[in-house]
């Protein structure tokens, strides 16, 4: 008998894939943890998908919200065209141009310091609250794939915390910003407090009662309040 797949079907074992791929990481996911989850057979799950790689891939895809594959496609193997490290630098740059940091770490001189560095900390807030399941998904499963941590932690990361922190050196220097002893660790300070109430508080026991707007307010003003001079303290 010939199975009809169905898109329907295919977002049912995509969404269960990635919630059991956030629970348990890559390698201690099981395929029929999955279809289980999905409510189809493991003979099924593999009419839509080749293997955990193809299901990794997909679960990847539906994080950075990538469209997935027409049925006419599937079976989906994750080696279809390249490696699955190697494709996830295509989503993660897209999803993430941070062009107000870049702009900012760039720029001699600030029309508004207090509005560049609102853009910038807005921006953060962003990218980590949309793309959150995609992010702590990289985190889950690096510590296991040591291409996918080099990618992540020493290519990707290690780029946006040197352009964080030579946005702060500078304005530092100019009198923009408090004079911290260190810049590399301010900007570290600034991205770790913009992800932990937009991205890690998302299923945190401890943070469910909280509201994503009242957070960003607060996490804005507090940063403001730490890090930015006032007007009344700028260079002329």
């Amino acid at each position: 008998m010939v199975r009809t797949l169905s898109p329907a079907k295919l977002d049912r074992i995509v969404d269960a894939a990635l919630d059991a791929f956030l629970a348990s990481g890559y390698r201690n996911t099981r395929m029929d943890a999955i279809a289980g989850s999905a409510e189809v057979s493991a003979g099924t799950l593999y009419l839509y998908a080749t293997g955990k790689d193809g299901l990794f891939r997909l679960a990847l895809m539906r994080a950075f919200h990538v469209p997935l594959p027409a049925v006419a496609e599937l079976p989906f193997g994750a080696a279809v065209d390249t490696d699955t490290v190697d494709w996830l630098w295509s989503p993660l740059r897209a999803s993430s141009p941070f062009t107000a940091l870049r702009a900012a770490a760039a720029r001699r001189h600030p029309d508004d310091h207090e509005l560049e560095f609102r853009d910038v900390i807005e921006e953060l807030w962003a990218w980590q609250s949309r793309f959150w399941r995609a992010i702590r998904l990289i985190e889950k499963c690096a510590g296991e794939w040591p291409e996918l941590e080099l990618l992540f932690y020493l290519d990707f990361r290690r780029e946006l915390l040197g352009l964080g922190a030579q946005y702060l050196a500078r304005r530092m220097l100019q009198g923009y910003i408090q004079p911290y002893p260190d810049p590399d660790t301010a900007a570290r300070v600034l991205v770790e407090n913009v992800a932990f109430f937009a991205m890690h508080g998302h299923g945190a026991r401890d943070s469910a009662d909280l509201s994503e707007d009242a957070s960003h307010a607060t996490v804005l003003k507090v940063l403001e309040r730490a890090f930015v001079v006032s007007p009344s303290r700028s260079p002329k």
